[in-house]
């Protein structure tokens, strides 16, 4: 599953990459070869955004495909454990699990932990972010600063993670609907 073309066109860049520069992983070449879509052809993944934009809709969607917008949406609607379980025990020490004063489930996104070292209050919630901190490590003032990175690598792989499990979340939810 993804929810964009931007994952099948990062995963094509690699594929073709690997072959520029004779780069030799049989297993990898392998597996992009049958879950990629390259040159238009083939390819295994489920673009979930492209299902959300044809198949669902929830009022508070406002017309938006987006999975920080679709979440929200299925955990008004969804109320099983499961993925209030998941949501409570996201990582050792970090709950994504808030109820609202009606009942409702908080936005995890909104959740996510800021991070601490180093750095303003910044915190990874959406793709912007996540592009923000990996140019300050790599080019900015933090560059070179180990605190900072180990923060903002937390961050990275708690909005991964998030986003992992949404698309979960998000599957189960459309699986109840079809039950």
């Amino acid at each position: 599953m993804i929810w964009s073309p931007y994952e099948n066109t990062i995963l094509k860049t690699i594929y073709y990459q690997m072959e520029d520069y004779g780069y030799k992983n049989p297993d990898l070449n392998a597996w992009l070869e049958q879950m990629v879509k390259i040159d238009g052809e083939g390819g295994l993944f489920t673009d979930q955004c492209v299902f959300t934009r044809e198949h669902y809709f929830h009022p508070s969607m406002k017309g938006s495909a987006s999975i920080k917008v679709t979440l929200p949406a299925v955990l008004i609607e969804n109320r099983a454990e499961r993925p209030r379980q998941w949501l409570k025990n996201f990582n050792e020490g970090v709950s994504l699990y808030e109820e609202t004063t009606d009942g409702g489930l908080a936005d995890p996104y909104k959740l996510l932990p800021n991070i601490t070292s180093g750095v303003e209050s910044a915190s990874i919630s959406g793709g912007g972010d996540a592009l923000r901190a990996y140019g300050d490590v790599l080019f900015g003032i933090h560059k070179g600063n180990k605190d900072v990175i180990e923060a903002y690598r937390r961050g990275l792989l708690n909005y991964c993670k998030l986003d992992t499990l949404a698309m979960v979340i998000i599957w189960e939810h459309w699986n109840w609907l079809s039950s």
